[in-house]
């Protein structure tokens, strides 16, 4: 690979795991200056939509964690 990240390449596994890790992280943090699509935003209403008309058809938070843990359990 000729790239000006070849030397990288060179460093150990850990090492890379770690730089990838700190690459994501980085990342991570300025996602938050990314603007949301016009379709993820149209999703969410109509997620929260359809919440507010059938709240009985939905979990909480609290229940879908209860259950996530029981699974975990068996």
């Amino acid at each position: 690979m000729k790239t000006e990240f070849a030397p990288l390449l060179k460093l150990s596994v850990a090492e890379r795991l770690n730089l990838v890790e700190e690459l994501w992280d980085s990342i991570d943090e300025d996602t938050s200056q990314l603007p949301v699509p016009e379709f993820k935003l149209e999703e969410i209403r109509r997620r929260k939509l359809e919440f507010e008309q059938h709240p009985e058809t939905h979990y909480t938070w609290e229940e879908v964690k209860q259950y996530a843990r029981a699974k975990d359990d068996k």
